[in-house]
């Protein structure tokens, strides 16, 4: 009989010893199934044998979990109706749905694990840590652990005998934050004065990330009458002085931060919506799994209080509409707050823009359509009034989904006014920048990876799926001369550079990059290669051809031919085979027509009388 031992984390793993050791066992009659990286990583440096998921989860696995969680969300549409306050509701069921797909997908493809590894190994004894999550956080953290309560669960549902793995566990309950700043009076009143004696008018945003700081510049040098506004940091809030500093900035900078907390919602009556939602109902059971008793402890303890937050912010920034008359929200995301915000700009009379940075292609099947119309519900679908397009691909993508009646946004040509721009800039220079000859082919790798508990499927890559990928490509560099290899790495990918490389073949020929922006590594490489991500874009906008590596023959992101070698007389190739790869590496033509992937025209001026004219608008309270 086998015995799988399933684990997470490494004080998983170090009570396993210790149960072993005790019990007098030897720890070579285990099968480890180590389901995270950072535990992966730690096993292969001690030498340690152990599975990770690829046997386990596959293409069907990808899309089972998709075509499930959809059950989940047309019940969570039917029995979730919920106003705050401020009169605002779609915010609550997206953020709802959003929160809950997540929980889904991360349980589910646990599921998915155990009972394909459970199929394949014959008659077993299963092992794992039973803990209880406490954590108060609306997305799943390290404290939630849910992995040995589904084995336990599985193993009862199979008559299988379950060993439990005794692990302390601390619990990590979030705080609320406090009341507004008592100063918060004080800063409207002088943000009020400044905006009358200057004569400016005021653009919501959120900060100066995802190429924000240099659309605020362009707008700075077209629309002299804009100053922006964002929410405050936490930390400056809780300083008095520096708080009421940030004015001062604000005056240097004509960029203004303000605490946004206002009136809150009753959470009893949110908890008492939510729990409704779970009870008595199958729709988020997974293979003879119940899921709803899980996800409800997680949805009421974190997502209750969450949601109230977020109604007390919401609630400040409309008497702040009115107050300071804000023109204009402008975003590149929209959950919690943000979404609220486009909503918010409907109900008032305000103009509200999306302006995305990230990658937007047409649904290539039902599936993909699945997961992107519940994904860009946070991106291009959402409440704001107007979506700016950055690329012919945007473009498509949003008129694909224009089918759907509550799609209402309008749209606006502006061109990439957030992606990097590599005009003016010489590769030979940028190359020379971060360590490499000029003559040396830079093949930069990017992907968009998500950690544990965050994940997406289908349409990206699991972690173990994303490092044997990453790994093929590793060993196809090392055999090309004069060719190097960049990792960009995405930001939330928690493993150190030591932890990375264990997982890699040995190479000489690769650099971990994670540092400075993407646009630096970007003017140095000839060739991207990716999955999914918003690099496309920037790779394609700024002529630098792409390789889609896609080993799982499961995701074609602009559903291309298959690549089986010769001349490539395309920026784009998408190749299914890791014996491939060094003939796309080297088979780009030159001279490639980039226009089916960037504007040929430049629509920046749309952008300029956009502002413009929502800065000479009137809201309407």
């Amino acid at each position: 009989m086998k015995k799988l031992v399933f684990l997470e984390f490494i004080d998983e793993y170090e009570a396993f010893c210790r149960q072993v050791k005790k019990r007098g066992e030897a720890l070579s009659a285990f099968n480890i199934i180590a389901l995270e990286p950072k535990l992966q990583a730690y096993l292969k440096k001690f030498g340690v044998d152990y599975h990770n998921s690829l046997p386990y989860f596959n293409n069907d696995s990808h899309r089972a979990m998709i075509i499930s969680a959809q059950k989940a969300v047309e019940r969570i549409n039917e029995t979730f109706q919920y106003t705050d306050p401020s009169g605002l509701s779609s915010v609550y069921l997206t953020d709802l749905q959003f929160y809950v797909r997540f929980y889904l997908f991360h349980l589910m493809s646990l599921i998915e694990i155990i009972d394909n590894c459970v199929r394949r190994a014959g008659p077993v004894e299963l092992y794992a840590a039973v803990a209880e999550p406490h954590s108060g956080n609306p997305m799943i953290i390290p404290v939630d652990r849910y992995l040995g309560a589904l084995v336990k669960t599985y193993a009862a549902n199979h008559s299988l005998k379950f060993i439990d793995i005794a692990v302390g566990q601390k619990s990590n309950v979030s705080k609320r934050k406090k009341k507004a700043s008592r100063f918060n009076w004080l800063m409207i009143c002088l943000l009020k004065a400044y905006l009358l004696f200057f004569r400016k008018k005021l653009v919501l945003i959120p900060g100066n990330g995802y190429g924000f700081a240099g659309l605020k510049e362009k707008l700075f040098k077209a629309v002299p009458g804009v100053a922006f506004l964002s929410p405050c940091p936490e930390k400056l809030v809780r300083s008095p002085i520096k708080y009421l500093a940030l004015f001062l900035f604000g005056v240097a900078n004509r960029h203004f931060w303000l605490d946004f907390k206002g009136s809150e919602a009753n959470e009893d009556i949110l908890r008492e919506k939510l729990t409704a939602v779970f009870r008595g109902t199958v729709a988020f059971n997974y293979k003879g799994v119940a899921l709803a008793p899980i996800i409800e402890k997680k949805a009421v303890g974190a997502l209750a209080p969450y949601f109230t937050e977020h109604s007390g912010q919401l609630s400040a920034l409309k008497s702040m509409v009115k107050s300071l008359e804000i023109k204009l929200v402008v975003s590149p995301f929209s959950r919690g707050f943000w979404y609220g915000a486009g909503e918010l700009s409907r109900q008032v009379g305000i103009k509200s823009l999306f302006v995305s940075h990230g990658a937007h292609p047409v649904p290539i099947d039902e599936v993909h359509e699945m997961e992107l119309v519940e994904l860009c519900r946070g991106f291009m679908l959402s409440e704001y009034t107007d979506v700016a397009l950055a690329t012919p691909v945007q473009e498509a993508h949003l008129k694909y989904f224009k089918k759907y009646p509550w799609v209402k946004a309008n749209e606006l040509k502006t061109g990439p006014v957030v992606f990097a721009d590599l005009n003016g800039v010489e590769k030979r220079t940028a190359k020379f920048k971060i360590g490499f000859s000029a003559d040396e082919t830079i093949v930069t790798h990017a992907v968009t990876s998500k950690k544990r508990g965050t994940e997406r499927f289908y349409f990206l890559e699991t972690l173990d799926e994303f490092i044997a990928s990453l790994a093929d490509l590793v060993r196809t560099i090392d055999q090309l001369p004069n060719t190097r290899l960049i990792i960009r790495v995405h930001p939330g990918f928690e493993l150190s550079d030591e932890e990375f490389k264990l997982l890699l073949p040995p190479s000489e020929k690769y650099t971990i990059n994670r540092q400075g922006p993407f646009a630096a590594v970007l003017a140095a490489t000839d060739i991207l290669v990716s999955y999914s991500s918003t690099a496309l874009d920037e790779a394609l906008l700024n002529e630098r051809p792409v390789i889609l590596f896609d080993k799982w023959a499961r995701y074609n992101h602009f559903k291309l031919p298959v690549y089986r070698g010769g001349l490539i007389d395309q920026p784009v190739v998408y190749v299914d085979q890791a014996d491939q790869l060094a003939n796309a590496i080297r088979g780009f033509k030159k001279d490639l027509n980039f226009l089916n992937y960037k504007y040929n025209d430049n629509y920046e001026a749309n952008l300029y009388k956009y502002v413009k004219s929502a800065l000479s608008g009137k809201g309407v309270l």
